[in-house]
């Protein structure tokens, strides 16, 4: 009986003395190992720079809980996968005698605990971040309105919040259709924050519902205006220092953090089950692309879009390779029959072949992995001008490096699911070679069969000697030239897969970018405002 490690010299001293063989094979394992580090690791760093990209847009929070109490806010803290808290609080609006914009008269000042500063995306211009509760920074419209206030200056705030209130005859409705509100006569209904002011009116009037607090604050550095502040709005934005205090009592607002790792599907039940019918908002464009949204469509396109292109190309894989492995079975097959004819065994010969793809696979790992991460970063560098228009953040193009995301977790999905493919594609011919006997083995007859071929003087005339010869090669040796035409097939269907999915992601992001109209609101006066009066009005 023939001992293991001779059969896999035999193999190695056949992979050498085949080199032409052996690297097409060895180019068909990395070109499967480098399309699933496409998967995998692609996936990862495109996913990785979406969130990067949403975050400079939404903020790098996960989940805001409106209005909760210490006691919840300590339960949701408790939370496994909950990575790290912050509070924050709205303090209110105040009078803003220093502006010089008629239409924004007020300030809007929120509280921050220091986390919130950098999860909300808060970029200083000038000076320094408020370090207590009695310093502010300013937002710089402001200065870009010609507002007359500097680093080192007090302003003294009375707080209040804005209401309007229905005035005019009897039964009149006023309907604002930009912010979905609607007051009647008589009635009183709070503002959104980003509400216009209109001042005076005849139909209606704003309230102030002041709350009693009282503030003075020394102004430290002036910051980007935030997402969050609208042009349009009545105030300006100004940030102080959340007190820590206050977490011990009252209400806030917490911003979460989630270890996405841990996550569960339906986290959001957990979050509802502790704050009831308090307002929960997620940072859905952050999430999305974790695959983590409450957008559970998209959460499922993004799990059906790995499954679909790894099968995909564990597919194509297995053809392809299978077809490269047998290709040489008749070579492969006499220098196996050789060694059976000695002793060896079929399961013997069956470890030849498995040995051979393990041995290029080994090889071929980190060639396709290196391959994979190159052909990632070039795709990523070359999408992203079209993933910022997306998104409509063409302005942050430039803050956004485009780097690779490489795990642990998914190079070990690219070893093994390259793994699994290599050793499938191989175990065809490994079967096949194990049942050929010695004698078929050796004369190479396995397949083929004893029939009688005429001769075809037309196609000779018309085809010439090289072309008929090369026609009869096609059609009598209809395996090895099946597996060459498979192979090249297999390789075009993933070429064609791929081009035309990276068209129709082409398309969807010309679609959303130039097919959709942004429109941008700009209120002035009564505009956006609709009165309704009553059919019993004589002047209707």
């Amino acid at each position: 009986m023939v001992k293991g490690n001779v059969i896999f010299y035999v193999t190695r001293q056949y992979m050498k003395r085949n080199r032409r063989r052996t690297l097409t094979t060895f180019i068909g394992i990395v070109f499967t190992v480098l399309l699933m580090t496409c998967v995998f690791i692609g996936k990862d760093t495109a996913l990785g720079f979406m969130q990067e990209l949403a975050s400079q847009k939404e903020g790098k929070w996960h989940v805001s809980i409106y209005g909760v109490t210490p006691e919840e806010a300590r339960q949701i803290q408790e939370l496994p996968y909950v990575k790290e808290t912050a509070m924050s609080a709205d303090q209110g609006y105040t009078d803003f005698p220093l502006s010089k914009n008629k239409e924004r008269p007020y300030l809007n000042i929120k509280k921050y605990q220091t986390q919130c500063f950098d999860w909300m995306n808060i970029e200083l211009t000038e000076g320094s971040l408020p370090e207590s509760p009695e310093e502010i920074v300013l937002s710089e419209s402001i200065r870009k309105d010609n507002g007359e206030i500097a680093i080192g200056d007090t302003l003294d705030g009375e707080f209040f919040q804005r209401a309007i209130t229905g005035i005019g005859d009897k039964d009149i409705e006023t309907f604002f259709p930009f912010y979905q509100l609607s007051v009647k006569t008589g009635e009183t209904v709070s503002v959104p924050q980003n509400f216009p002011y209109y001042g005076e009116n005849n139909s209606f009037r704003e309230e102030k519902q002041y709350t009693g607090e009282k503030q003075t604050y020394r102004v430290t550095g002036f910051i980007q205006a935030p997402a969050y502040e609208s042009q349009e709005a009545a105030a300006y934005t100004g940030i102080t220092l959340f007190d820590e205090k206050e977490g011990l009592s009252g209400t806030f607002n917490l911003s979460v953090k989630f270890d996405l790792d841990q996550l569960p599907q339906l986290y959001w039940l957990d979050l509802k089950n502790i704050a009831g019918e308090k307002e929960i908002e997620t940072n859905n464009y952050v999430l999305a692309f974790s695959a983590d949204s409450s957008d559970d469509t998209f959460n499922t396109m993004v799990r059906l879009m790995t499954v679909f292109f790894v099968l995909l190309i564990m597919g194509a894989s297995v053809v392809l390779i299978y077809n490269v492995f047998n290709l040489s079975f008749q070579e492969r097959s006499r220098y196996l029959g050789m060694l059976s004819s000695v002793g060896a065994t079929a399961g013997q010969k069956r470890s030849s072949i498995y040995y051979e793809a393990a041995v290029l696979l080994l090889y071929a790992l980190p060639v396709g992995i290196l391959g994979g991460m190159a052909v990632v970063k070039a795709g990523i560098i070359f999408l992203k001008p079209y993933l910022t228009q997306f998104l409509y953040m063409g302005e942050y193009v430039e803050d956004i490096p485009a780097r690779l995301s490489v795990s642990f977790q998914g190079v070990l999905a690219v070893i093994l699911v390259s793994g699994v493919s290599v050793m499938v594609s191989s175990f065809l011919p490994a079967r096949k070679i194990g049942k050929t006997g010695p004698i078929s083995c050796i004369r190479g007859s396995r397949d083929i069969k004893n029939k009688n071929w005429k001769f075809n003087e037309r196609r000779l005339k018309y085809l010439g000697t090289e072309g008929m010869l090369a026609y009869n090669t096609v059609k009598r040796q209809k395996k090895k030239t099946g597996s060459v035409r498979r192979a090249a097939a297999v390789f075009i269907v993933v070429l064609l897969v791929t081009a035309f999915g990276a068209d129709v992601i082409r398309v969807v992001i010309d679609k959303k970018v130039n097919g959709n109209v942004d429109i941008q609101t700009v209120i002035r006066e009564n505009e956006g405002i609709l009165t309704l009066i009553s059919a019993d009005d004589e002047d209707t």
